[in-house]
């Protein structure tokens, strides 16, 4: 009997031992969630990790051997109204061009009839000669060969020509020089001043060049 309830009372110490134990490891270790364990929880991800769809689209096409799209006309065209602007005035820039074209055009024909010859085809004083001497006065053919020859024999077409015993000047040899400054002010260095003067004289005091030329072969003089 005495067995029995010694072996009675040590269950129950033990009995009461576990118990509390079990009570003492349940406030040391708080439960643990009631998801079960190895489940993934989906995470949203942060702002600036949202995957992007159209780079998933290019990346998916790239490997599919596609190309993205090409933009369109209305992304790489400039605007309209712009290339209008730009186009008219280049139009307005054209007609300016042409107006100062045909001033410049007119001028020079202008000159041409004033001075009796073209600067763009008379580069030599003999040139500006006979295109005065066509031009002014009709003297063309025999008329110009007697003229050459009257200026050849006195100064050779030589602007700065000078007789050094009578002072006689330039192309026509002047006498005195500044007769020519009844044409123009440059007398002294412009060749077609000093023609324009040699021939207005010709046709004043012989008529024609062939009269001057025959007078300077019988009297050295003119």
């Amino acid at each position: 009997m005495r067995a029995v309830t010694r072996h009675a009372l040590t269950g129950l110490l033990l009995t009461a031992a576990a118990v509390g134990l079990a009570t003492n490891l349940t406030h040391l270790h708080p439960l643990v969630s009631a998801e079960p364990r190895g489940t993934d929880v989906a995470v949203a991800p942060a702002p600036s990790q949202q995957p992007d769809p159209s780079a998933d689209r290019d990346d998916r096409s790239s490997r599919n051997g596609a190309r993205p799209p090409a933009p369109t006309a209305s992304e790489s065209t400039p605007s309209g109204p712009s290339s209008r602007a730009v186009e008219k005035r280049e139009k307005e820039l054209a007609k300016i061009q042409d107006r100062r074209q045909a001033a410049a055009e007119e001028l020079l024909e202008r000159q041409i009839a004033e001075q009796g010859y073209d600067p763009r085809t008379a580069d030599t004083p003999r040139e500006i000669g006979q295109q005065i001497a066509a031009n002014k006065y009709g003297w063309t053919g025999a008329q110009w060969r007697c003229y050459d020859n009257l200026i050849m024999s006195e100064s050779k077409w030589d602007p700065h020509a000078t007789n050094p015993t009578s002072g006689a000047y330039g192309i026509p040899q002047a006498l005195p020089g500044h007769k020519m400054a009844s044409i123009g002010t440059d007398w002294r260095t412009n060749p077609a001043t000093q023609i324009q003067w040699g021939l207005q004289y010709v046709q004043q005091v012989y008529g024609t060049p062939c009269s001057a030329w025959s007078f300077k072969q019988g009297h050295n003089w003119y």
